[in-house]
């Protein structure tokens, strides 16, 4: 883990649970600090996604409780286009100027080279470009805290490094907490500070 200091809890949850057909959540207790990345892994269906899902608010919890103030911007695992336009006009719509100079262009927008697919069509944007948009546009809003479900699918190894050090930074500038969902175990090394197994 990276030495960095943390700040007060965003998040605290405890005893979510979650049935949906055969599969059931149980979580213990934990929490996100600000300025905290943790790096969330584990087998496949093993509940890391409905999770998130359920601290997002996508999903009603069946029982447990969740420190629900905390204001949360989440990037799905399957990311898609919906906008009718180009790229540059969808970041308009999403954030005015704010993504075209200053510190979310230099941490998030450049280093992911969004700003060299602002002239793409939004519906007909490639894989790793689409998952590169859908990680600024997630990083981009305000939030106490960032959910990021398998942010480094489609992704080739050099866009990855990109894209963890604009997840961390972005929380370190804002003091701001992240919950990343990867497989990729080189990603979560870089852009953890802590884990949930």
């Amino acid at each position: 883990t990276h030495s960095r200091e943390m700040g007060t809890p965003n998040l605290e949850w405890g005893d979510l649970q979650k049935s949906m057909g055969e599969f059931s959540l149980k979580t213990g207790e934990g929490k996100v600090h600000s300025s905290e990345v943790v790096g969330v892994v584990g087998p496949n269906a093993t509940g890391k996604t409905t999770m998130v899902r359920v601290i997002a608010g996508e999903l009603e919890m069946d029982a447990g409780w969740c420190t629900m103030e905390a204001k949360v911007s989440y990037k799905p695992q399957h990311v898609k286009a919906d906008f009718e336009g180009t790229v540059g006009l969808w970041l308009d719509v999403e954030f005015g100027t704010k993504w075209r100079s200053g510190e979310f262009h230099t941490t998030v927008i450049r280093p992911l080279q969004v700003d060299k697919m602002a002239v793409l069509d939004a519906r007909r944007l490639p894989c790793g470009e689409l998952q590169a948009v859908s990680i600024a546009i997630c990083l981009g809003k305000e939030a106490d805290l960032y959910l990021l479900d398998e942010p480094s699918a489609h992704l080739d190894a050099n866009s990855r490094r990109e894209a963890a050090k604009a997840i961390r930074k972005t929380m370190e500038v804002n003091e701001k907490a992240a919950m990343v969902i990867d497989h990729d175990i080189y990603f979560i090394d870089i852009v953890s500070d802590t884990l949930l197994v």
